[in-house]
């Protein structure tokens, strides 16, 4: 190949912002916004519909924000703005380290790209933070990037605490931070990386002990999860690139494209062309 399959556009967050973080009132701005055309990123984007609506396309699925609610997509996730209808609101993209570490478990493991509802009170929370957060930014000083930095946290922990991310008991447990250390090392390796021992060794875990802690907490083991983000980064690719099923799956780390076809129908149900075939009707 003369390019990566990984071409889709990617945009970066410290190429295009101050430190790591952007933010954006919607009101009269969504046309300025980089969500409107289809790609990825490579931070975590946080969209609060204070009034009106949007409709997004989040790696296959249709997200419908409406008055008081608010959505987040993670990094990596191919989406776009598809629709608004007199949006109020804030778009406030960050490099996820700015977060706390115990709130970036949480939507690490929530239900990324879904609509959350919010009470009035949460709501008024989040945009007064929001709100000092866009001044500060204007200032563009080492000081002022302290303060959007424990901002960010605050909101985030408001989001988390305040709505249905609520954290319990077991968002504090062990399961659930091995499953977030296991999370991070997927997106970033699963190119690479395919066997759970490798994953368990970079964790200093048995690999018998890390599927159990998975599976516990997720209901799939650990194969079934490296084989879910290589099928999900496939189907981004065949849908959004023209690089042939044998380039893909060269892409994602398999000599040999036949055992990528198989895997792909065995967690689809159908053959990678079919799928480009469905995706571009």
């Amino acid at each position: 190949m003369s390019k990566k399959a990984t071409d889709l556009p990617i945009l970066n967050l410290e190429s295009q912002t101050f430190s790591g973080l952007y933010i954006r009132n919607l009101e009269n701005q969504v046309s300025q916004l980089s969500l409107n055309t289809l790609h990825r990123d490579d931070y975590l984007i946080f969209l609060l519909q204070i009034s009106g609506e949007s409709v997004l396309e989040i790696d296959f699925f249709k997200s419908i924000l409406h008055q008081s609610s608010i959505c987040y997509i993670l990094p990596g996730s191919v989406h776009q703005l598809l629709s608004v209808n007199t949006p109020k609101g804030w778009l406030l993209a960050v490099n996820s380290d700015l977060i706390d570490e115990r709130f970036r478990s949480i939507l690490l493991e929530g239900n990324a790209g879904s609509p959350i509802p919010i009470d009035p009170d949460i709501i008024s929370q989040l945009e007064s933070i929001l709100s000092v957060i866009y001044q500060q930014h204007r200032i563009k000083t080492h000081k002022s990037f302290t303060v959007m930095s424990h901002l960010v946290s605050a909101f985030a922990g408001i989001l988390c605490t305040g709505t249905s991310l609520h954290m319990d008991a077991h968002a504090a447990d062990r399961n659930s931070v091995i499953v977030t250390q296991f999370k991070s090392l997927l997106r970033k390796h699963y190119r690479q990386e395919k066997s759970p021992s490798w994953y368990a060794s970079q964790l200093n875990l048995s690999t018998s002990y890390l599927n159990e802690c998975i599976k516990s907490a997720t209901g799939s083991t650990v194969s079934t999860w490296i084989q879910k983000e290589i099928v999900l980064e496939g189907k981004r690719l065949l849908a959004f690139t023209k690089y042939s099923t044998k380039e893909i799956a060269y892409d994602l780390g398999y000599n040999d494209p036949a055992y990528f076809n198989r895997l792909f129908l065995k967690l689809t149900g159908t053959r990678p062309a079919a799928f480009r075939n469905n995706h571009h009707k």
